[in-house]
């Protein structure tokens, strides 16, 4: 399977999750937000993770996995899989310390994604709404990116220690 570049940073920002104390993986969360992660199966990992730093317990792969079966987030079939997963963010994060930049990557790939599908929304309700729906497409989707700017422009400045 290939990996594109944004792959490659959500798995390098969730696999640093799971080498990182508590108290930096809960700020890490204030700098990316589960929506913004393409992968679903990267968002349960995150989502536990998350979790896991907000109760003081580390995140790592074991916790998590134990996580995801008891609290229900994956079917018992897809354990295996949630297992295989964790090791692959494991071993091949690049550098657990470098998750800033990992997260900021993700940001910036969420906002494009973001703004192609603002597009896409855009084109259709240009060529199928009233001007009143459209104008309010238009509105809608001008603060929707304008916030996800503001958090990417933000993104440096949060203090993660």
């Amino acid at each position: 399977m290939s990996y594109t570049g944004s792959d490659l940073n959500e798995k390098a920002f969730v696999g640093a999750l799971l080498h990182l104390p508590p108290g930096r993986v809960t700020a890490l969360g204030q700098l990316v937000h589960e929506a913004e992660l393409s992968d679903p199966r990267l968002r349960v990992v995150f989502k536990i993770a998350l979790d896991l730093a907000a109760k003081g317990e580390q995140p790592d792969p074991a916790k998590v996995h134990g996580a995801a079966r008891t609290s229900g987030a994956v079917v018992n079939q897809n354990l295996p899989s949630l297992a295989s997963l964790l090791v692959d963010l494991l071993t091949n994060c690049p550098n657990p310390f470098a998750a800033e930049y990992y997260g900021r990557n993700v940001l910036e790939a969420s906002l494009r994604r973001r703004v192609v599908a603002v597009a896409t929304r855009l084109m259709q309700a240009a060529e199928d709404s009233s001007l009143e729906a459209l104008c309010g497409v238009i509105e809608e989707s001008t603060t929707s990116l304008a916030l996800a700017t503001q958090r990417l422009a933000l993104a440096p400045l949060i203090g993660v220690v």
